[in-house]
């Protein structure tokens, strides 16, 4: 247990997570610019594997105040730059799990209670001429790379299932 410990407060970890942490921020920028913000996101701001990198972040910084002892008073300084990295990353955790991102439009003078959602939904309606069920399910899709995604539910006793054909990215009318 004492070397698990050892590791995941080790500074080797915590240069090991910044480096990879800095390519995937690097790499995401590129597929952001070349892509869109949505495929940035599908491809590495909202997988499992960037969130496991915040989360060694989180207990690397932490296990350090205490192996280090910067509660100290002559180390407050180190402990202002350890507590200011964790609480950018929880703050990112909350903003990303509690939180909404959109436009709001103001006008001068102007006000309002409605904002333009980021998030891109599909919107299902399952109707039987007597009733009608619907469904509002977030969805991240990419401009690179294949797009997955089905849903399925119950409708007076009946499965259905909804699946994702195609997607066309940049689509414009005609």
């Amino acid at each position: 247990m004492k070397n698990i410990f050892n590791f995941l407060y080790s500074t080797r970890l915590m240069a090991v997570l910044f480096i990879l942490f800095a390519t995937a921020m690097g790499v995401a920028t590129f597929i952001e610019n070349d892509f869109g913000t949505q495929t940035s996101k599908a491809l590495v701001y909202n997988t499992w594997w960037f969130e496991t990198i915040m989360v060694f972040f989180v207990i690397n910084f932490f296990g350090n105040i205490f192996r280090y002892r910067l509660h100290k008073k002559e180390k407050w300084p180190v402990l202002m730059f350890h507590l200011a990295f964790l609480f950018i990353i929880i703050g990112a955790g909350v903003t990303r799990y509690v939180g909404y991102e959109g436009l709001m439009l103001i006008n001068e003078g102007e006000t309002t209670n409605q904002f333009l959602s980021e998030t891109t939904y599909v919107n299902v309606i399952v109707d039987n001429s007597k009733e009608q069920k619907k469904i509002h399910q977030p969805i991240l899709l990419s401009a690179w790379g294949n797009n997955t995604w089905s849903f399925t539910d119950n409708f007076r006793e009946k499965e259905y299932n909804v699946d994702l054909v195609e997607y066309i990215p940049w689509a414009e009318k005609n």
